[in-house]
């Protein structure tokens, strides 16, 4: 009797992974997956709390996730605002963020 082995491939935090015989394994290197490879958008680990380094904590929202250069980021309020919403709240915090490197780190 042949046996079947399933897998799965998914995105954990911007990398790519394998679910196969009860283990999510990194693509590119094999290792476990955790929560403290960094993100390939920001290149931060995430916050000690689980927050993605580049947002941080949005008061009043379920889940929020940056998208890692892979996805569209987006927030999940606790009211279920709705996603199409959220991305553009996702953009404005970018935004913001961008903004406030050149002001501490102007090129020169």
């Amino acid at each position: 009797m042949a046996v079947t082995v399933l897998s799965m491939v998914v995105f954990h935090r911007g990398h790519k992974a394998e679910y196969t015989s009860g283990v999510l394994r990194y693509i590119d290197t094999g290792e476990e997956v955790n929560e403290k490879r960094p993100c390939p958008q920001c290149g931060n680990p995430p916050t000690e709390e689980g927050y993605d380094a580049c947002i941080g904590h949005i008061p009043g929202a379920q889940s929020v996730c940056c998208g890692h250069g892979v996805e569209r980021g987006y927030v999940l309020w606790d009211d279920m605002m709705g996603a199409r919403t959220s991305q553009v709240i996702i953009d404005e915090i970018r935004d913001s963020l961008d903004l406030l490197q050149e002001i501490i780190e102007p090129n020169e």
